[in-house]
């Protein structure tokens, strides 16, 4: 059976291209394009192996999409992405288990938050 990933990011082209390379790796990907679906999916697939987030979610705000998934399963490994500096300490305390940081000015910075 392979690993479900649930993936989350509102810009379509980001998460086109994330399905497109999980799916390649031999991962079966929910995709959702806001925080609603996102936590609609988590909700009706008990088997998700790994949360894929993506922080700007436009009207949602990621860190909250992750929270309420983190009360339906504690458990879940999460890797959180985001374009905003200074994310690790947050990260760290809410449980998210890898964090990658796209900064601009700095390059990608990918740090194991716990």
């Amino acid at each position: 059976m392979k690993p479900k990933l649930l993936v989350v990011d509102d810009d379509q082209s980001v998460l086109e291209s994330l399905r497109r390379l999980l799916v390649s790796e031999d991962y079966d990907v929910l995709p959702a394009r806001d925080g609603v679906e996102a936590i609609a999916q988590f909700r009706s697939n008990p088997v998700i192996d790994l949360v894929v987030l993506d922080l700007n979610l436009g009207l949602d705000d990621g860190w909250e999409v992750f929270k309420t998934i983190a009360e339906l399963n504690p458990c879940i490994p999460a890797v959180v992405i985001t374009a905003m500096s200074g994310q690790k300490e947050r990260a760290t305390a809410l449980g998210v288990d890898a964090l990658i940081e796209n900064d601009s000015r700095k390059g990608v910075c990918i740090a194991l938050a716990t």
